[in-house]
């Protein structure tokens, strides 16, 4: 019987995420393609679900036999849990190291010995079908065949050859732009036509660095710039008023005061 145990928190999160990608047509794939192998009825009535009839591993240990003559030299036919779940690891193993399936594509023993994942389970019979298919071509499998490769081989003279040549992409092209034209300092012309001369106002400011009339027109290395305009009054004005500071500066009979007004004593 299937593990029926209540999860809680996050187990019961995932069992709802893997029950979620469950798909009843992907199953019955799978079961008559099994029953094709074997050229038996094995799920029957279906009163026993799909995990209960594999979960013993017998079932899928005479399918690798099938796809596989003599992968699986010894069935265990034993009620035991420890010997089905070698049953089961010995189908994972034939999965591996005959059909050549990768790791991330088989299900774990409690996947379905504990009916963990079901998905998982289904979804490495497909994928052993295929791997099948690619070793014996009559096989039927389910879904995309797998891909072969095509390995090329090319005589050494015609890969120094092509070890000279230069391809567009590794010569730097730039797809025609260039540099032509341009000095330092200088303007680049943004437009150009050969059979007219530039007419460079009809070009907008934008293109000419136009900067709204700001110039450096009277900047001096270290100087003041002017920003609100030129003054000619503002030198006389500071002219009196140093005039008038240094007058106050000096108190009646000659005698200098300090900067805040105050007389010296001597």
């Amino acid at each position: 019987m299937a593990d029926i145990t209540p999860v809680y928190g996050l187990d019961k999160e995932v069992a709802a995420r893997i029950q979620a990608k469950y798909d009843p047509q992907r199953e019955e794939e799978a079961k008559l393609w099994i029953e094709d192998r074997l050229d038996e009825d094995v799920f029957g009535d279906g009163s026993r679900t799909f995990q209960e009839v594999l979960k013993d591993g017998i079932v899928l240990c005479r399918v690798a036999n099938a796809c596989f003559p003599g992968s699986v030299p010894k069935i265990q036919q034993s009620k035991m849990p420890f010997k089905q779940m070698e049953n089961v690891g010995s189908f994972l193993n034939v999965c591996e190291t005959i059909a050549g399936m990768k790791k991330h594509d088989l299900f774990q023993t409690v996947d379905l010995y504990e009916n963990k994942n079901i998905v998982q389970v289904i979804d490495t019979i497909h994928m052993f079908t295929r791997y099948a298919n690619r070793s014996d071509p009559r096989i039927p499998h389910l879904g995309p065949k797998l891909a072969t490769s095509n390995e090329r081989v090319f005589d050494p003279a015609v890969i120094n050859a092509g070890k000279v040549v230069t391809s567009i992409l590794t010569s730097g092209y730039a797809g025609g732009a260039s540099q032509s034209g341009m000095s330092f300092g200088g303007r680049r012309d943004l437009i150009r036509n050969a059979a007219k001369p530039l007419d460079t106002t009809t070009l907008p400011l934008a293109t000419q660095g136009y900067a709204g009339g700001a110039s450096q027109k009277g900047m001096a290395m270290g100087g003041r710039r002017e920003i609100g305009g030129s003054d000619p009054g503002r030198l006389n004005r500071q002219g009196s008023g140093s005039a008038a500071a240094s007058t106050e500066n000096v108190t009646e009979g000659g005698e200098k005061s300090s900067w805040g007004g105050e007389k010296t004593e001597d």
